[in-house]
């Protein structure tokens, strides 16, 4: 009997005999409603356009008001996510409010929590499929997350989007999305790099809570994967850099050491080819505005910690040289030596000390030593300290680099000659490695001639 009765109803959608088919539906028995209800839904909203008429927005609420509450609840949130069309949203939209309210405080939760992750992930599975159709127009950002928004904010339940979707919508978000995550998730880097907006937040909290929240987002395998995180990464640095201006802001050094850590892989990210320069001012940027004697501080402990492994990096030679002119930039501005950098250089030339196996890796770094004790020799500053870097440090780097390059001539000699000489143990190296190697070992010698004079000055 129900399946003859369904049948007849579908009929008279198909005939577009919209009054017929609500007067029927009314006239089916309670059990008869809560078999069909979410069938004949799906159907009515499926006859639906833009300029639906009157008589099928009566049948949809006719329909949408059979069988109970929590039967509806579900084909309800999905047919409101797949909506395309403002006057079905609507009326889906009212039906949901209406039965939310009839729930049973147990129901309501399952919905609130249960029913949120549910479409969650059928977001992600539909952005996954159609993401580059969606990438280009933004239809997704306007019929699908906004209509669930508008949903979670009529049953107070907080919609917490994953970053790894908003991120996709970076550059199509409505403004009534970037309202509504600005609302409920106000500090996320994202949200801060899409609304720009002034905070209520004083200063430091806005500081700890983004530091905290730029760390949590770069440890996301998804974020550097993106191609848009640049964008996202250097406007929320920049909003917290003029944040730290505020006369009075106190940071916390772990914290900043742990978002300074987080931001390393992007110093070397030559996938995202010239926009890594942006990674890179950012990085500067953002350090040099915290106060002169944290800033020496904090490049001694990250170079510590990338020494004693506790932080590993790709590419780690180049980051330290990176960090080492750093810190030799920031030693003399304006023909003046700086005093918290200078007080800190004893302990900074101890730590910086590292010794690489593969000198062709490691010139880039040890060119940055050898500049960094050429400044200190013709500022003549602290020159017992450079005396004793000179014997510690520079020449046993020296008597690598000279002894790495007398071998690769030796190599080059033999294989010229075709001596059998196993010179295997020698890594294998590229052409600009070797042009850089002889770049560091004239850096060296001029270093050398210049300490050699302040010394001799000095006497």
């Amino acid at each position: 009997m129900i399946l003859q009765k369904s049948m007849m109803l579908f009929h008279l959608l198909e005939k577009e005999d919209y009054v017929t088919f609500a007067s029927d539906v009314q006239k089916l028995t309670c059990s008869e409603q809560s078999g069909l209800v979410a069938d004949l839904m799906s159907a009515v909203s499926g006859s639906f356009t833009r300029d639906a008429s009157t008589d099928l927005e009566k049948a949809l609420e006719i329909v949408v008001s059979i069988g109970s509450p929590l039967c509806r609840m579900l084909p309800l949130v999905n047919l409101a996510i797949d909506s395309k069309f403002d006057n079905l949203t609507k009326i889906l939209l009212d039906a949901l409010t209406r039965d939310f309210t009839q729930l049973h405080p147990q129901q309501k939760e399952w919905i609130k929590w249960d029913v949120v992750v549910k479409v969650d992930r059928e977001i992600i599975k539909e952005l996954d499929e159609e993401e580059e159709q969606l990438w280009r127009t933004g239809s997704f950002v306007d019929t699908r997350l906004t209509t669930w928004i508008t949903f979670c904010d009529l049953i107070n339940s907080a919609y917490f989007m994953r970053g790894s979707l908003i991120i996709r919508c970076y550059r199509s978000m409505s403004p009534l999305l970037v309202e509504y995550l600005s609302r409920i998730d106000p500090l996320s880097p994202i949200i801060v790099a899409l609304s720009k907006q002034p905070f209520i937040f004083s200063p430091q909290y806005v500081i700890s809570e983004l530091a905290d929240r730029i760390t949590q987002f770069l440890s996301r395998k998804w974020a550097l994967k993106r191609r848009n995180y640049v964008g996202i990464l250097v406007t929320s640095l920049e909003f917290m850099e003029g944040m730290l201006k505020n006369e009075g802001t106190i940071i916390f050094l772990p914290q900043m050491e742990r978002l300074l850590v987080a931001l390393l892989p992007t110093l070397n990210d030559y996938a995202i080819g010239e926009k890594r320069r942006k990674n890179v001012r950012a990085f500067q940027s953002l350090f040099l505005s915290f106060s002169r004697n944290h800033q020496p501080l904090l490049l001694k402990r990250i170079i510590r910690l990338i020494k004693d492994q506790i932080v590993k990096v790709d590419a780690e030679a180049q980051i330290l040289s990176f960090l080492v002119d750093l810190y030799r930039q920031q030693l003399v501005l304006r023909g003046v030596i700086d005093e918290e950098y200078s007080s800190c250089l004893a302990e900074f030339w101890a730590v910086v000390f590292i010794k690489y196996d593969d000198c062709s890796h490691a010139s880039m770094f040890y060119q940055s030593l050898f500049l960094l004790a050429g400044l200190q020799a013709r500022m003549n500053h602290r020159l017992p300290l450079l005396k004793d870097v000179k014997v510690r440090v520079l020449t046993p780097l020296q008597h690598q680099l000279s002894d790495y390059l007398q071998l690769r001539r030796l190599q080059d000699k033999t294989d010229g000659e075709g001596e059998n000489i196993d010179l295997s143990f020698l890594p294998q190296v590229e052409d600009d490695s070797l042009v850089r190697l002889n770049i560091s070992l004239r850096v060296m010698k001029d270093t050398f001639h210049h300490i050699h004079q302040a010394l001799i000055m000095c006497k």
